[in-house]
């Protein structure tokens, strides 16, 4: 009987192949690796897009605009309300809506501390992996002060877009919390690496 002869695989035999997400928590759901290695050597990366939309726009299908505005918060779970903005503006645009001048600012200072707190967390985590720890809390203390302003109408409902209009008008003590926020008082921003030895 004679010896059969293996049949060649597209695949070189010193290499193989491993998948990295789209379930890795580093990639929180979003992109797939196609990892090529050479023992524990990484030899090629092909990277697999488009998890992230999650069949967002099959679920505006049968939505008004106002319904499908909060699946615009859940793209980005850090600054979800500046994707609601987005949603909100487009509307806006191809409805032909008028926007008071009073909610256009509103919501570029709203979006703006939106922008500073999914940065506290970049920042925090970070320095984190850096090895300084106290940094992390100090911007989750700040963040938490943000999102406590963001939140004012109720826990994780800081969706105050709408088209037109914006939902929670800035009375007198929200614009004092937002100046104090914005201030040097507010943030404890010097402290991140200030007082911590981050070892670069």
């Amino acid at each position: 009987m004679a010896a059969s002869t293996p049949t060649p695989t597209a695949e070189p035999l010193d290499t193989y192949t491993l998948n990295m997400g789209p379930q890795h928590p580093s990639t929180h759901g979003v992109l797939r690796l196609k990892l090529t290695l050479r023992g524990e050597r990484l030899v090629a990366v092909e990277p697999v897009i488009g998890y992230s939309h999650r069949a967002h726009e099959k679920m505006a299908e049968n939505r008004s605009y106002a319904q499908f505005l909060p699946n615009t918060s859940r793209q980005d779970y850090l600054s979800g309300l500046i994707y609601n903005l987005a949603w909100v503006e487009a509307v806006e645009k191809l409805a032909g809506i008028p926007v008071p001048e009073r909610a256009l600012v509103a919501r570029v200072i709203l979006s703006e501390f939106n922008r500073i707190s999914s940065h506290l967390l970049w920042i925090g985590a970070f320095l984190l992996d850096l090895g300084a720890a106290t940094p992390f809390l100090y911007t989750f203390d700040d963040r938490e002060a943000i999102l406590f302003l963001l939140e004012s109408p109720g826990p994780m409902a800081s969706s105050a877009h709408g088209s037109g209009f914006i939902s929670v008008d800035n009375d007198d003590p929200s614009a004092e919390r937002c100046w104090r926020l914005s201030t040097a008082a507010g943030l404890s921003r010097d402290s991140y690496a200030n007082w911590n030895v981050v070892p670069w």
